[in-house]
């Protein structure tokens, strides 16, 4: 939401033109935000596309990052392109009138919402599926996955809805057709909004994340170590398959019973830790994601809490500059950390984008 607007006289007292942005920040912020939109839109649609066409991805975690997207693509779309109009023109002018004001302001808290409950719901996706395995083929399927998306998105869309009511544009004086997008009551009254807000989509979901991917990396840990095949189960492996391939008969082309259990021992702990290596794979991307958000959110979420609660509020246009860029960033930076992170995904991603068969299907 833009800054407060009050009206201002020179020496003489006659009214001052609204202000306009300097140059350098003009094409600054217009350079950095163009590019931005431009990969976040990108990005995200190929996220959602590679998910859809690639049959292996059809499983609740991959769904849950195409719930992100879809936030982060609305989150993009709505506040990226205005952010950028509003360069080019007076300081802060409003030109979408009421209706655009409250709907804008509504669209940006309903994919805020909506990615903040995505990230918790794919980070208790993952702890059940690694620390509850019993209960996981219950609770982690597609049919719940679907229902949780759903779930998620009409509770983001109910908290958001009261700022539809919230939000009103004013004229600024002395300028008849000039108007700003504001509070609909004194700043304030918003400390509560903020604070509830701040808790409940942010403090909660990485408290809670943290928590999940601290016990998940040391289940996962435990699980590799515990089942790493010794180096004489590998050795008498590497025997029985040498013994075989090379086909040798009587007693010395046999593997005795020992080896035979050694084998079955071995393959059977080589797989639990190949599994165990992919699932720690993706938690520490997942994590990546989180571990994002709470970085490049806190900017924005701790001066809109300050400004909430004190007399003097921030307004830097830089600081204020920066807070943005962050948001912008964090929506549009994740399809690239899904790219470098994960093998599958980046090679899905390229069938997709070559309009090649893709490979994993």
């Amino acid at each position: 939401m833009t800054a407060y607007y009050n009206a201002s006289r020179n020496g003489s007292g006659v009214l001052r033109e609204p202000p306009v942005f300097p140059l350098d920040y003009r094409i600054t912020a217009t350079v950095v935000h163009s590019i931005l939109l431009l990969l976040g839109v990108f990005g995200n649609i190929v996220v959602m596309l590679v998910v859809k066409r690639t049959r292996i991805m059809h499983i609740p975690t991959y769904w849950y990052l195409v719930s992100l997207s879809a936030a982060d693509l609305l989150s993009i779309l709505v506040t990226v392109p205005e952010a950028i109009i509003s360069y080019q023109i007076y300081a802060h002018q409003w030109i979408f009138g009421q209706i655009g004001c409250s709907l804008l302001i509504f669209l940006q808290f309903l994919g805020i919402n909506a990615s903040s409950l995505s990230i918790l719901a794919f980070t208790v996706e993952r702890f059940v599926v690694i620390c509850r395995p019993l209960h996981a083929k219950s609770i982690c399927t597609m049919n719940r996955a679907r229902r949780t998306i759903l779930a998620l998105w009409l509770l983001a869309l109910v908290t958001a809805t009261p700022w539809l009511f919230l939000t009103v544009t004013r004229r600024y004086p002395g300028y008849p057709g000039f108007e700003f997008c504001d509070f609909r009551v004194s700043p304030d009254k918003y400390r509560y909004i903020f604070g509830v807000d701040m808790l409940v989509f942010y403090v909660i979901p990485l408290l809670t994340s943290c928590v999940m991917y601290f016990k998940m990396n040391t289940t996962l840990r435990s699980q590799i170590y515990q089942n790493k095949p010794s180096l004489l189960s590998i050795s008498r492996v590497a025997s029985v398959r040498r013994s075989t391939r090379n086909g040798r008969s009587g007693s010395r082309s046999r593997a005795s019973s020992s080896d035979a259990v050694a084998l079955g021992e071995a393959v059977d702990a080589a797989s639990a830790v190949t599994i165990s290596q992919s699932r720690l794979q993706v938690v520490r991307m997942l994590f990546v994601v989180v571990a994002l958000f709470a970085v490049l959110w806190l900017p924005y979420r701790a001066v809109s809490l300050y400004n909430s609660l004190a007399s003097k509020p921030i307004l830097n246009k830089w600081f204020m500059l920066f807070a943005k860029t962050c948001i912008f960033f964090n929506a549009s930076v994740d399809p690239l950390l899904y790219s470098a992170m994960s093998r599958r995904f980046r090679k899905a991603a390229f069938d997709v984008l070559t309009c090649r068969r893709n490979r994993l299907l």
